[in-house]
């Protein structure tokens, strides 16, 4: 989840618009980058097959997340469902792709110039 934004000295990205967290994307075709469709995919958990609908936004963090970690969208999804408190994997997954984007918006915080 890459914004604009410079470099700065100790090797990492600064944020120069602090406010942008996920990906927007107009996948409703109406020009309005807020609104998105649920997408729903199926992915294999463990062996088994299993639904999960989400915003293309969502999709997008989630492969970013993966290809990050040099790992799959599934093997993710799967640590999601192991560490999940919530009964609903799409909103278990929401809130861990937030996180995310909130710790890498800390973290370009914590590296700029005081």
């Amino acid at each position: 989840m890459r914004g604009s934004g410079s470099m700065c000295g100790k090797g990492c990205e600064k944020k120069v618009a602090a406010n942008v967290l996920l990906p927007r994307g107009d996948i409703a075709g109406s020009g309005d980058p807020m609104k998105s469709s649920v997408v729903k995919r199926s992915i294999s958990i463990a062996g088994h097959k299993t639904n999960l609908s989400l915003e293309d936004a969502f999709w997008t963090g989630l492969r970013e997340i993966a290809r990050s970690r040099a790992t799959s969208v599934s093997a993710v999804v799967a640590d999601i469902d192991m560490r999940r408190r919530h009964a609903n994997l799409s909103s278990a997954v929401r809130l861990f792709v937030l996180e995310h984007a909130r710790a890498q918006a800390a973290a370009r915080a914590n590296c700029a110039p005081e």
